[in-house]
C-alpha cells in the first residue's frame, strides 16, 4: 500500500470505525484494524447482496454509474457501492 493509500484507508477507517464499532486507529495495530474494517465492509455487502441496484455518484469530482444496496443490519441501514470495472 502506497502511503498515499495509507492515508486514505486510514481517513475512511476513522470516519467509519463508530458505526462499524471498531477500536480506534492505531498505527501499531493498522493489520488488524484494516482486517476489522474489510469484514465489516464484506458483511455489509453481502446483506446487500440482493439489493443492488444501478446509481450514479459523484467520485472524485466526475459522476459516475455504480452497483449500489442499502442494507440494514440490526436495524441500522448502511450505504455500499462500487464502481464498475472497465476493460480496456
Amino acid at each position: 500500500m502506497t502511503n498515499a493509500e495509507r492515508r486514505a484507508f486510514q481517513h475512511s477507517y476513522s470516519r467509519h470505525a463508530k458505526e462499524f464499532d471498531l477500536p480506534n486507529w492505531s498505527q501499531f495495530q493498522a493489520e488488524i484494524n484494516q482486517e476489522l474494517f474489510n469484514n465489516a465492509v464484506t458483511n455489509v455487502k453481502a446483506a446487500g447482496v440482493k439489493g443492488f441496484f444501478n446509481s450514479r455518484e459523484l467520485i472524485n469530482g466526475v459522476k459516475t454509474t455504480v452497483n449500489r444496496t442499502e442494507p440494514v443490519i440490526n436495524g441500522q441501514k448502511y450505504y455500499y457501492y462500487e464502481t464498475y470495472k472497465v476493460n480496456l
